[in-house]
C-alpha cells in the first residue's frame, strides 16, 4: 500500500465501519455464516492491497461490496462440486441490490422477514443447509426425500426468497419516495 500514515488511518476507519455491512452482504450471497467469515477476511486482505485505488469521494461500502462479490464468486468456484452453489447470475443480481447504495441493513432486514414468512418446514430446510451447512444427502435422509428432490425444493425456496426480498425492497423504496 502506498498511502501515507493519515490516509492509512482513514482507510482503516472506513473499512472497520463497514465490516458488519460487508459481512451481511457476503452472508446474503453465500447463505452460510461460517463461509462468510472466511470470505470477509479474504475481502479485507484484498481491500488493503487495493487501498490506493479507492476514491475517497465515493461511498466506501459500495466499493467494498464489489471486491466482496468477486471474492464470493472465487470462493464459489472453488466449491463447484457442491450442486447447490449459487450461479454467477444470482450473485450479480443480489450484489447489485447491495452495491447501489448503503442500504444493506434494509436488505438484511428484508431477508430476515422473508425467512420468517416461509412455512416452518421450508425455513428449517434453509437453516439446515445454509446456516448449519448440513449436507443435502443428510437432510434428504432425515426428511425422507431423495437428494435430487431436496435440491429442487431448495432451488424453489431460494427463488421465493429472492422474489420476496425484491418485493419488500421495492415496497420500501415506494414508501420512502412519498
Amino acid at each position: 500500500m502506498s498511502l501515507d500514515r493519515q490516509a492509512q488511518q482513514i482507510f482503516a476507519d472506513r473499512l472497520k465501519g463497514v465490516q458488519a455491512q460487508t459481512y451481511a452482504y457476503i452472508c446474503a450471497l453465500l447463505m452460510n455464516p461460517r463461509d462468510a467469515g472466511d470470505v470477509l477476511q479474504q475481502t479485507n486482505l484484498v481491500l488493503w492491497q487495493k487501498a490506493h485505488l479507492y476514491d475517497p469521494e465515493k461511498p466506501f461500502a459500495a466499493w467494498a461490496y464489489r471486491f466482496a462479490r468477486f471474492q464470493c464468486m472465487a470462493f464459489l468456484k472453488k466449491r463447484k462440486r457442491d450442486r447447490l452453489v449459487f450461479n454467477d447470475d444470482f450473485i450479480a443480481r443480489v450484489s447489485g441490490e447491495f452495491e447501489g447504495d448503503d442500504t444493506s441493513e434494509t436488505q438484511l432486514k428484508a431477508l430476515e422477514q422473508c425467512m420468517q414468512s416461509l412455512p416452518e418446514k421450508q425455513r428449517a430446510l434453509v437453516e439446515a443447509k445454509y446456516y448449519r451447512n448440513e449436507a443435502v444427502a443428510d437432510i434428504a435422509e432425515k426428511i425422507g426425500k431423495t437428494p435430487n428432490t431436496l435440491s429442487a425444493l431448495l432451488y424453489r425456496i431460494r427463488n421465493a426468497l429472492g422474489k420476496c426480498i425484491s418485493e419488500r425492497l421495492a415496497a420500501k423504496a415506494n414508501d420512502s419516495f412519498f
